[in-house]
């Protein structure tokens, strides 16, 4: 099982998307196995952004992903709701986690609450071959249990001038995080989203973020369509409502990269 985080502290780079995405194509494959892919969403935005888009809000804070963080030794089992994506679980964010750097700052190492909310939600179970955590946008005792939990992160990243200024410090962010929290995160990718080929500012933004950040940026782009915008009023990834789409190839074969390199750290 491989616990991938979907991170940036800037908001509107497409987090929510690629979490929602990368999750239904990561779902879809490899083909040979012995029985599918299954893949766990963890909506850890207060805004809920996944929960809202998979119609599947909770009254109740204990329903959702505020419990992992809460009460990381409790019976966390019943927490993954199933969604309308084959193979996509859901544990659903509520408004109350944006109260949790308040709560949790008197918890002693607290910064390790999601990794041990998520081993009891595991614990003794093969039920899942992915967990795919979504991140709000800022840096706080939530992100930071977001980076701590997860074993690789994807940071998303648009091509564009100001974006550009703020990637250098979201990766010291991580490397704070490594020398602090978690030694082993990787950072498995930057991933260029609303990639409009149309224009030569976005040409000249993604040689530039190519030259800055080298191999750390992964092949696969994610271009800029108004398809992935309407896919999500449906409540569904773009990998069902316009599966030949040229964003659904996209992030097929973003989902094969991401396999390719963590395969490659083990």
């Amino acid at each position: 099982m491989t616990t991938l985080a979907i991170a940036n502290a800037k908001g509107g780079v497409g987090k929510t998307t690629t979490a929602l995405t990368l999750a239904a194509a990561l779902a879809n494959g490899p083909a040979g196995r012995k029985r599918p892919p299954r893949i766990l969403l963890v909506d850890l935005d207060p805004g809920g952004g996944l929960t809202g888009i998979l119609r599947r809000p909770v009254e109740n804070p204990a329903d959702s992903a505020h419990r992992l963080l809460t009460e990381p030794g409790a019976d966390l089992s019943a927490l993954p709701q199933e969604t309308d994506i084959p193979g996509v679980d859901l544990v659903a964010s509520h408004p109350v986690m944006s109260t949790l750097d308040a709560q949790l700052s008197t918890v002693v190492d607290r910064e390790f609450c999601l990794r041990a909310g998520l081993a009891s939600l595991t614990a003794g179970s093969n039920r899942y071959d992915w967990i795919v955590l979504d991140s709000g946008p800022y840096m706080g005792i939530l992100s930071i249990n977001v980076l701590t939990a997860a074993q690789a992160v994807v940071l998303p990243l648009p091509p564009e001038f100001v974006v550009l200024l703020g990637g250098r410090m979201l990766l010291d962010y991580v490397q704070q995080i490594r020398d602090h929290f978690n030694p082993d995160l990787r950072i498995l990718g930057i991933l260029p989203t609303m990639v409009d080929a149309r224009t030569r500012h976005a040409k000249e933004m993604l040689d530039q973020l190519r030259a800055v950040f080298g191999e750390l940026v992964f092949e696969q782009v994610i271009p800029y369509t108004v398809r992935l915008k309407e896919a999500p009023i449906l409540g569904t990834s773009i990998l069902s409502y316009d599966p030949s789409s040229r964003a659904a190839e996209a992030y097929r074969a973003l989902a094969g990269e991401v396999q390719a390199r963590c395969r490659a750290s083990v």
